[in-house]
């Protein structure tokens, strides 16, 4: 491994144990991560919100729910949901059998928002995706539907918690 050098000319010395230039898969999922982020601000969102929006258009959810999902606080996700609620594309529910709960949905205006954003990301990973082999192409589509379901194995379908999001609030 070649030391950098600065743009003043300045060489810098690698890091003991310094690993090679190539970047490991957390470093490839940030930049991916900054690019989703990009996207989504393109059309007025988070990547929480649309997280939020995307779990609400499977289901409605209460906020400890949402909470986990998203692996957020309690408080954090009635700030996040009082964005969505103020631009109409979230809305809070009673329970019918439980006063004392209040179920989250996603409005109408919240699902064309999601349309938008999934059609956003579509277009960019197209577009990315564009920039690999035909063969790559393919693998690429595997691996990311795999990534998929151990995301959907470790959310857990059947209700249990995020793992992820117990792990963070310890």
């Amino acid at each position: 491994m070649q030391p950098a050098t600065t743009p003043e000319g300045e060489t810098c010395a690698p890091s003991p144990g310094a690993v090679s230039p190539s970047p490991g898969a957390g470093r490839v999922v940030a930049r991916l991560a900054r690019q989703v982020d990009q996207v989504l601000g393109g059309i007025g969102l988070t990547s929480r919100q649309y997280r939020l929006l995307a779990f609400l258009s499977e289901a409605d959810h209460a906020a400890s729910r949402l909470a986990d999902l998203l692996a957020v606080s309690n408080s954090s996700i009635t700030a996040l949901v009082d964005g969505l609620v103020s631009r109409g594309l979230v809305e809070r529910r009673d329970v019918p059998t439980d006063r004392r709960k209040v179920h989250h949905c996603i409005t109408t205006e919240g699902r064309k928002t999601l349309r938008t954003a999934d059609d956003a990301l579509d277009e960019f990973f197209g577009e990315l995706r564009s920039e690999l082999q035909p063969a790559d192409q393919a693998a690429a589509d595997a691996g990311l539907a795999r990534w998929g379901q151990a995301l959907d194995r470790r959310r857990g379908k059947d209700g249990s918690k995020d793992k992820q999001a117990e792990r963070s609030r310890r």
